[in-house]
């Protein structure tokens, strides 16, 4: 697949436009979407919190603790994908 041209992401409503910028407003694009309601129901489940209520740095650190052990990628551990034949 050629993939796109430079700048041929924003030609298509269903990429560039609806994921990242929405009509102007990305908080209310998806990626905000995704983003709010992650860190909502994930990261900060049945807290009474939003985002706006705390700082970006109780954000990372809420985030890292609930989420890194399956999310992070820094040092992954593949040895149970390995054991069931992955390669």
């Amino acid at each position: 697949m050629p993939g796109y041209g430079p700048g041929g992401e924003a030609n298509i409503p269903a990429d560039w436009p609806l994921w990242i910028t929405d009509t102007g407003n990305p908080a209310v694009s998806l990626q905000g979407l995704f983003g709010n309601h992650h860190f909502q129901i994930i990261v900060s489940a049945n807290s009474g919190r939003t985002l706006n209520s705390f700082s970006i740095a109780e954000n990372a650190h809420r985030a890292d603790v609930r989420t890194s052990a399956i999310l992070s990628s820094v040092a992954p551990n593949l040895r149970p994908f390995k054991q069931q034949g992955g390669s």
